[in-house]
């Protein structure tokens, strides 16, 4: 559980790292009519999705890193006994 939690950390980092720093930008593909309105729609969807996604794997690795420490440690105090 903690080496799932770490990736899913990391993923989520990675989400966010890949919106705010313009690189989600540079690799959203333009059509040739595209005007700013039209793809400021397209980039704000977009964006809210990939940040959602960051955002939920960022909790979603947390509470799983969480649980895995938890449970070895459950298993070390068993073993004590």
């Amino acid at each position: 559980m903690k080496i799932l939690g770490v990736f899913l950390i990391v993923a989520g980092i990675l989400c966010f790292a890949f919106v705010f720093t313009g690189l989600f930008a540079w690799t959203t593909p333009v059509t040739e009519g595209a005007t700013p309105a039209s793809l400021s729609i397209t980039l704000n969807a977009k964006m809210l999705i990939f940040s959602g996604l960051g955002a939920l794997c960022v909790v979603a690795g947390t509470i799983a890193f969480i649980r895995g420490i938890l449970m070895s440690r459950g298993t070390m105090r068993k073993n004590e006994d």
